[in-house]
């Protein structure tokens, strides 16, 4: 069904980047598409049109690739991840020092903002995913809390025959039928809930590190787990954390861990950490010595950013921070 989407006559309101008949069209016009750094073109004839279509949604692309056979490029690294899902023959894949052989199935991811060379193999078809860095980041955020520090890992090889692979090809597929349901003209309001579900089967399927495989059903940590990782924090409040040491401490998710804390203390892991730093910088308020100030003691519990820590204190406290360290100073 997917194939008949990206190379057969569909309602899907393709752009035609590139349609070379011959070698010489083939360079002229991916140069104008994606500016690769090198080229490597087999001294024959094509035997089929090189083509290369795409549509766009709301930070995600999604195109097709045909008729490439034999002809290798090195493309330049772009503010986008991209995954290469073979649909017929092999390609060949190089990134950061490593190779990867697409086929049926297995599948293989460029990070953002990394250079890499494709290989195309006989009788090549594949479906190029493209997701703009910016979208997926704030996904991520939204998924994993916004307090977190972490970022997604996503590089290197993908088993499509897992279910979480196999799920993210469905979500192309049924964006695909809608598009190609209303020729064009769905609302922009679907295109963007169309583009959150690619984005969120692309996380789930590329970064299981992080969120959850379950289908829908988030694993428990215990009460036990949970504090462990409180205690964790009181005991290394004054140094950088962040959330992947914490779910290596629960031996959770992060997706996970984030709802099981909140559930027992109210509030984030990140919340809960903030919490701590700003009640060790009360006590050192007040008993602050007379060379002491708010930004000294602000940065030497942790936060980079005063204005911040004062509001935060301030919410906490029922005064601000200078007004502690005044009343400490008037008293001493």
């Amino acid at each position: 069904m997917l194939e008949r989407y990206l190379f057969g006559n569909s309602g899907i309101p393709f752009e035609i980047s590139a349609n070379a008949t011959t070698m010489a069209q083939v360079r002229r016009q991916m140069i104008g598409i994606c500016d690769p750094i090198r080229m490597w073109l087999p001294k024959r004839k094509l035997t089929e049109p090189a083509l290369f279509k795409h549509v766009d949604l709301n930070g995600v692309r999604i195109a097709s690739s045909s008729g490439f056979d034999g002809i290798k490029f090195h493309f330049r690294g772009h503010p986008t991840f991209r995954q290469l899902i073979p649909l017929r023959g092999v390609a060949e894949l190089q990134c950061r020092g490593q190779s990867f052989q697409h086929s049926a199935t297995l599948s293989a991811i460029v990070p953002a903002n990394e250079e890499s060379v494709l290989a195309h193999g006989p009788h090549f078809r594949s479906l190029v995913l493209y997701i703009d860095e910016q979208t997926l980041l704030r996904k991520f955020q939204a998924i994993v809390g916004p307090d977190s520090d972490a970022r997604p890992i996503i590089f290197g090889a993908v088993d499509m025959t897992l279910e979480r692979s196999l799920r993210l090809v469905r979500a192309i597929s049924f964006a695909c039928a809608e598009l190609d349901a209303t020729r064009g003209n769905t609302p922009q309001l679907v295109l963007d809930e169309l583009s959150q579900l690619i984005v969120v089967s692309f996380l789930q399927a590329t970064e299981s590190s992080l969120l959850d495989d379950a289908d829908g059903v988030l694993p428990k940590i215990a009460p036990r787990q949970v504090k462990l990782v409180a205690e964790y924090i009181e005991a290394n409040w004054h140094q950088p954390l962040k959330l992947s040491a914490l779910a290596n401490v629960s031996g959770a998710s992060l997706r996970t861990l984030f709802r099981t804390f909140r559930t027992h203390w109210r509030e984030t892991p990140m919340e809960f950490l903030r919490r701590t730093r700003l009640r060790h910088a009360n006590q050192r308020l007040a008993s602050a010595g007379p060379s002491d100030t708010v930004t000294g003691i602000a940065l030497a519990c942790g936060f980079s950013n005063v204005a911040h820590f004062a509001r935060h204190y301030s919410q906490l406290f029922g005064e601000r921070p200078i007004d502690t360290l005044r009343r400490r100073k008037k008293h001493s």
